[in-house]
C-alpha cells in the first residue's frame, strides 16, 4: 500500500525513475490471486513508465489492465485505466498506443 502511495505521489512530483521503481514494488508485493488490485497496481505503473517516456511499457501494463478490468466490474480500476491512457494521449499516433485503443473498445472501456 505503502509503494502504491509513493508511486503517485512520485507521478506528481515528475520523479519518473523512483515513480517506477515503487510502482514495480507494488506489483511484486500483490498477492496474484486479487486481480482487480493487481489491475489497478499495472495502470499506476502504466503512468508511472509514461512519465518516463517508456509508451511501449507502459502499453503493455495498460493492456494487461485492460484484460483483468474485462473480468471485473470495478468502475475504479475502469476509471484508473482511462486516467492512464489519457496521459497516454501525446503519442496517440503512436502504433503501440493505436493498438491499446483498439483492445479498450474491444473491452468496452474509453480509448481516449
Amino acid at each position: 500500500m505503502l509503494d502504491s502511495k509513493a508511486a503517485m505521489s512520485l507521478v506528481r512530483l515528475r520523479q519518473p525513475r523512483a515513480a517506477v521503481a515503487a510502482a514495480r514494488r507494488t506489483l511484486a508485493g500483490l498477492d496474484p490471486r486479487f486481480k482487480a488490485d493487481r489491475g489497478l497496481a499495472l495502470a499506476q505503473y502504466a503512468t508511472a513508465l509514461t512519465l518516463a517516456r517508456e509508451i511501449p511499457e507502459a502499453v503493455a501494463r495498460l493492456t494487461e489492465a485492460a484484460d483483468i478490468a474485462e473480468q471485473h466490474t470495478s468502475a475504479r480500476l475502469a476509471h484508473q485505466i482511462a486516467e492512464a491512457r489519457a496521459g497516454l494521449q501525446p503519442w496517440a499516433p503512436n502504433a503501440h498506443v493505436k493498438a491499446l485503443d483498439t483492445t479498450l473498445r474491444a473491452h468496452g472501456l474509453p480509448s481516449t
